[in-house]
C-alpha cells in the first residue's frame, strides 16, 4: 500500500522530437485523493488518470521536458502499476525518476550550469566517475572557492565515520 500527502513518484522525458507512446494505469484508491498527471514542456497540466480504473493513454509528447506525476492528499493506493510502451531511446535526450539526477545528469551533458549549492544533494546519485567528471567541469569553470563548504563537510563525515584517508 502506498500513503501519500504529495507527489509520490514522477518520470522526466525530455523528447528530442515530438514523440508518441502509451502509458497504462491501474490502482485500487482507498482512500484521499489521487491522480496521475501530465506536465507538458509549456507547463500545462492535463489528468490522465484520477479513478484508477484500468486504462492505456496514448500520448504524443512534444519537444521538451515532459513531465509524468502521480499526486495526492492524504492518498491510499493498493496494487499501482503504471507501465510506458513504444519508448524508443532514439526519441529521448533523457528519462529522469528524480529532479536531482535529471539535474546532474544535464549538468554532465552541458544543457545546465553547474550550482555548487546543490551539490551535496546531486552527489549522493552520481558514480564515482561522474563526480569526478562533475569535479572537472566546477573545475573548468573556476567554482572550487564555492564548493569548499561541500568538500570540508564531507571530510568530516569520513572522519566521523571512522574512516580517515
Amino acid at each position: 500500500m502506498i500513503a501519500g500527502d504529495s507527489e509520490s513518484d514522477w518520470w522526466i522525458l525530455y523528447a528530442n522530437k515530438e514523440t508518441t507512446l502509451e502509458i497504462a494505469f491501474d490502482f485500487d484508491l482507498n482512500n484521499g485523493r489521487f491522480k496521475v498527471v501530465w506536465v507538458r514542456p509549456d507547463q500545462t497540466v492535463q489528468t490522465l488518470n484520477e479513478r484508477g480504473e484500468e486504462n492505456t493513454v496514448k500520448l504524443t509528447l512534444p519537444e521538451g521536458r515532459n513531465v509524468i506525476r502521480m499526486v495526492g492528499q492524504k492518498a491510499k493506493l493498493k496494487d499501482v502499476s503504471i507501465s510506458f510502451s513504444g519508448m524508443k531511446k532514439k526519441d529521448f535526450d533523457g528519462v529522469y525518476r528524480d529532479e536531482n539526477l535529471e539535474y546532474a545528469y544535464r549538468v554532465l551533458k552541458g544543457k545546465r550550469p553547474v550550482d555548487p549549492a546543490r551539490l551535496e544533494e546531486v552527489c549522493l546519485y552520481l558514480k564515482k566517475e561522474e563526480v569526478s567528471a562533475l569535479a572537472q567541469i566546477i573545475w573548468k569553470e573556476g567554482l572550487t572557492e564555492d564548493v569548499l563548504p561541500f568538500v570540508q563537510k564531507q571530510e568530516e563525515v569520513v572522519e566521523y565515520n571512522g574512516r580517515k584517508k
